[in-house]
């Protein structure tokens, strides 16, 4: 997601100053310095809090937006496998290319800060030619504001088809289901007993709150 930034211009004209006016000017400045106090101490209080548990919080912020938290796992399947370095990821339909790269699990929570333009695989779920539910996350923006490998996934289709690799093996999905969650809905991370590939970014950024509401998740099966 991108937000973009407009500049308005006010033009006045110079005029004289009268009484009523600066009594008024007076009170409209008092309510402005209100307004900054409370956004200034509302703002301190967001960044002096403790961070929230997250599920699948993977998309690094816009340079006016707070830094996100960790993603906070559930205790992963026993895995051992990973994607090694040939690993890509394609979305014919929106022309996304990306290696894959692990992010791997710290102190209870994936760490996804060093992704880049990269796609993530959340350590500890599924990989391929395992039965079970294989978990990927990248970002919708970087933090100097360019566009997150992840931006236009919320253009996805159904039935878009989706394409992992490693090495010469190729392993196809088509989309099932998107749907938008809270940051604490850690179902879409769950084991499953089918071949399944669930993508995960950020989306419905709060401009009051500086940070972003929800999570977009696409799920896809297994086609070939």
């Amino acid at each position: 997601m991108q937000v973009g930034h407009v500049g308005i211009i006010m033009l006045y004209r110079s005029k004289k100053s009268t009484p009523g006016k600066v009594f008024a000017l007076l009170i409209v400045l008092g309510i402005l310095v209100g307004v900054g106090f409370f956004y200034y101490d509302n703002r301190s209080a967001q960044q002096n809090a403790p961070a929230a548990t997250l599920a699948a919080q993977v998309a690094a912020p816009l340079t006016t937006i707070s830094p996100a938290a960790p993603l906070q796992t559930t205790t992963p399947i026993a895995n051992v496998v990973a994607p090694s370095p040939s690993s890509t990821i394609f979305i014919p339909s929106l022309a996304i290319y990306s290696p894959v790269i692990t992010s791997i699990i710290r102190n209870g929570t994936w760490d996804v800060d060093n992704l880049g333009t990269n796609v993530g695989y959340l350590q500890g779920t599924a990989w391929l030619g395992q039965q079970g539910n294989i978990v990927l996350s990248g970002h919708v923006e970087m933090s100097d504001g360019r566009q997150g490998i992840f931006s236009s996934l919320r253009d996805i289709a159904l039935g878009d088809e989706i394409v992992l690799s490693e090495g010469d093996a190729q392993f196809r999905y088509a989309v099932r289901e998107m749907r938008s969650v809270q940051p604490d809905d850690l179902s879409v991370v769950q084991p499953t007993t089918t071949e399944v590939l669930t993508l995960i970014t950020c989306t419905s950024y709060n401009f009051l709150r500086n940070t972003y509401d929800e999570r977009f998740v696409v799920i896809a099966e297994r086609i070939s």
